[in-house]
């Protein structure tokens, strides 16, 4: 598996000229490039910017990290006070290293110790972030994809099925869904699962679903607002074409829309729909809002 400079930037929070000044003042990495002189890494190179970004994170200088040998970089990241940190480093070099069955073992771990709730809090919620990067690779092979999402999924539907319904009559009604030819309901069941522990009632439509059958719901059930997080449509989706059915069809309620897709587009300024980077934003829009 091959990353550019900008996937080294996205996966461990480093900006790209600060990659290159490692490189060239200590020389702990050393990139391949293309015959357009493009750097790019392989998957033992991006595991060692994740190890050095997670140790410099924790106040370790970058110049005493350039002297350790890999078994002392190991044995300082494990001393690392804050193990989520840690147990999210592992998870993603897990996924680089395509050892699903480690990443299971290890995440079932993590809920052993800890419980569901923090797990999906502590640990799902900033993964899923994080890995977003991964799975635009080009080069990534989309079965191992899904074997990560079937093994998220599980903790959040349990996570989901522990948590009582809203019993208070006031409390507010969020629908979330994907439109057609849209598919990745990660970050939706995120957000369902961030939203019923807190409080709202939770009207779940999933991937995929046509406008006319959320015309519906928004008629018959009334909720509140909607939500969407659109982060890898499928190549049909049209995002300027469900932006005017949005408009058409569920026009008098607030809509949501997260994820890498909306900011990358042009968009003009919506009375009733608000765009926002991640769950993340949006989730502190909502609570921060009359939602």
């Amino acid at each position: 598996m091959l990353f550019t400079m900008k996937d080294a930037e996205n996966l461990s929070g480093i900006k790209d000229h600060t990659i290159r000044a490692w490189e060239k003042r200590y020389s702990i990495l050393n990139p391949q490039r293309s015959l357009t002189n493009i750097r790019y890494y392989d998957s033992i190179e991006i595991k060692t910017i994740l190890n050095i970004a997670l140790l410099n994170k924790y106040g370790h200088k970058i110049s005493a990290i350039a002297k350790m040998p890999e078994h002392i970089i190991t044995t300082e990241i494990n001393s690392i006070s804050e193990k989520t940190d840690i147990v999210i480093n592992q998870l993603i070099h897990k996924i680089i290293d395509a050892d699903i069955v480690g990443f299971e073992k290890l995440l079932q771990a993590h809920t052993n110790d800890e419980g569901l709730q923090k797990t999906v809090l502590k640990i799902l919620s900033p993964l899923l972030q994080k890995s977003e990067t991964l799975w635009q690779l080009k080069n990534i092979n989309p079965a191992l994809k899904h074997w990560v999402f079937f093994i998220i999924k599980q903790k959040i539907f349990a996570a989901l099925e522990k948590i009582k319904p809203a019993d208070n009559k006031n409390a507010k009604c969020a629908c979330l869904f994907l439109p057609t030819a849209a598919n990745n309901d990660m970050g939706l069941l995120l957000m369902s699962y961030h939203l019923k522990s807190s409080g709202y009632n939770i009207i779940y439509l999933g991937a995929d679903v046509p406008i006319h059958e959320v015309e519906f719901i928004c008629k018959s059930k009334n909720p509140d607002f909607f939500y969407i997080h659109l982060s890898t449509p499928g190549i049909k989706f049209k995002f300027n074409k469900f932006i005017s059915e949005v408009e058409k069809y569920i026009n008098k309620k607030e809509v949501i829309i997260s994820g890498k897709i909306p900011l990358s587009c042009h968009r003009k300024n919506f009375s009733k729909i608000v765009f926002k980077r991640s769950v993340k934003e949006s989730l502190h829009f909502i609570e921060t809002s009359i939602l």
